[in-house]
């Protein structure tokens, strides 16, 4: 039995941009117009395996999508730094006109090698990565060694900062969660204001029986509190945070979609924000 790896925190990306660059994207209104780019056979091969694991993916990932990205355009001009961590392939930086203008600077962290990758991508495209936006080449399964890396391309710790962890938690060990979502552990000062999503252990555990039988690995880790609102505003708050919002991808997708959604685990996939 393999567990979690690099495999699943390395792919995730590619999977994705088929998810961003779909006619179902186009339909809900939340196409990503780079993502068609970075689309590879084997993001397809993952695209395809992850919706027979979980018929949602498709449709929660976009509407995680098409919310954040609203979130990000209704608060990046209170913010002098915006934090996309696990960024993946994700080219708001580019396109997205509230983090084009230049004023506020983009850090978005994730591997080496995903982000050299990235890069490859977006000079064949002939697109520059704007001067704005730094690509921080960390580990987020080794904190310290993240923040050295944002300080160093001039993340500064004593300014609020946005920041978005969409898609990654689920892929790190618990402990490493609970580490990134304490706001010491990155250097969030008061006013930062922080967004991630996170799956309820029924929803992990189902999905991660479901790989071992069609791949012989298991990829997604547990949250490290009980995925409801009450006990995640309490354990928030307990952490220095208030405001707390939790939403329900069910009841976003309600709301994107004009109809309910069939899922099978209602109300075990959530966005949360909450302000330093």
């Amino acid at each position: 039995m393999t567990q979690a790896d690099d495999f699943g925190a390395g792919i995730t990306a590619d999977g994705l941009v088929v998810v961003r660059s779909s006619d179902a994207a186009r339909r809900l209104g939340v196409q990503d117009p780079c993502a068609s780019w970075f689309v590879t056979e084997e993001g397809r091969r993952l695209h395809a395996t992850a919706l027979e694991v979980d018929p949602l993916y498709e449709t929660f990932n976009l509407v995680r999508f098409g919310y954040t990205t609203g979130l990000l355009a209704a608060r990046a001009t209170e913010f002098e730094q915006i934090l996309l961590l696990g960024a993946g392939f994700d080219c708001r930086a580019l396109w997205l006109d509230a983090l084009g203008a230049g004023s506020c600077r983009v850090f978005e962290v994730d591997r080496a090698d995903k982000l050299e990758q990235k890069r490859r991508v977006l000079e064949v495209h002939g697109v520059e990565v704007p001067h704005h936006d730094r690509l921080i080449a960390a580990d987020l399964r080794t904190t310290e060694d993240a923040r050295v890396a944002l300080v160093t391309a001039g993340y500064d710790p004593t300014r609020p900062a946005f920041v978005i962890a969409e898609g990654l938690l689920f892929f790190l060990p618990t402990d490493t969660t609970r580490a990134l979502l304490d706001p010491s552990c990155l250097g969030l000062a008061p006013g930062s204001r922080l967004v991630f999503d996170c799956w309820a252990e029924k929803r992990v555990r189902t999905l991660n029986e479901r790989l071992l039988e069609r791949m012989d690995r298991s990829l997604f880790q547990p949250f490290p509190w009980t995925v409801s609102p009450a006990p995640i505003e309490r354990a928030l708050h307990d952490l220095g945070y208030r405001d707390v919002t939790v939403q329900s991808l069910d009841t976003l997708s309600e709301w994107y979609e004009g109809q309910p959604v069939a899922d099978e685990f209602p109300d075990s996939w959530v966005v949360v924000e909450a302000v330093r």
